[in-house]
This record gives structure tokens, sequence and C-alpha cells, in this order.
């Protein structure tokens, strides 16, 4: 099961919402006790592309959060280029903040009414 804000990585293809296979996106929320998730994806430069529903099965974990889980006294971490999936989307909803006013957007992870 993925926690809110995991870094996750599409198995399948999404064609009507032109995300592909191997797509990196991050959960906002989590479908009753971890059947499905609402996944923010997003390309390199931080831009989104989608957010969709995505089966349990339909998603692997990150590259970065496997590298974490693997880091152990052997292991060597390596840093990883760039901001993460996950500073990019906090960077992104500060700024949909600012332009679009705090009471009009729900907080990360809330549900919507």
């Amino acid at each position: 099961m993925f926690e809110i804000y995991s870094e996750v990585v599409l198995s399948v293809t999404l064609p009507l919402l032109h995300v592909k296979s191997g797509a990196q996106g991050v959960v906002v929320h989590v479908h009753g006790a971890g059947e499905a998730y609402e996944v923010e994806f997003m390309s390199d430069d931080g831009q989104n592309i989608a957010v969709a529903t995505v089966l349990a099965d339909e998603l692997m974990q990150s590259p970065a959060e496997l590298h974490a889980c693997l880091d152990g006294p052997d292991q060597e971490s390596l840093p990883l280029p760039g901001p993460t999936v996950v500073e990019r989307l906090r960077q992104d909803w500060a700024k949909r903040q600012r332009i679009y006013g705090e009471e009009r957007l729900p907080s990360p992870g809330s549900t919507p009414q």
C-alpha cells in the first residue's frame, strides 16, 4: 500500500490521458484500504500532465523510494539529481495558492466536499 505523497511509477499506459507506462507521479489520495489511488503525474520540468484514478496493481514504487528502502550499512546512498516529484508538487501547490488564494483550494490530502 502506498501512502499519500508517495512517489510512484505507472506500470500501464493511460491512452485517454496521454500518460505512458513508466511515468512518475505522486499519490494525492488513497481510495478505501488502498485498492486505488489518485495520482498526479508530472513532466520532468514539473508541469502537470494529468491526475488519474489508478488501481493499486497498476503502480510500482518509484526508483527514488526503492533506492531509499535499499540503503543499508553496506550500501552507498547516491544523491538523486534535481528536485524530487514531491518537491515539485509542493512548489506547484504553493504557486496555485498564491494565484487562486488559500480559501479556494483544499489543503493537500483533504477530501473534497
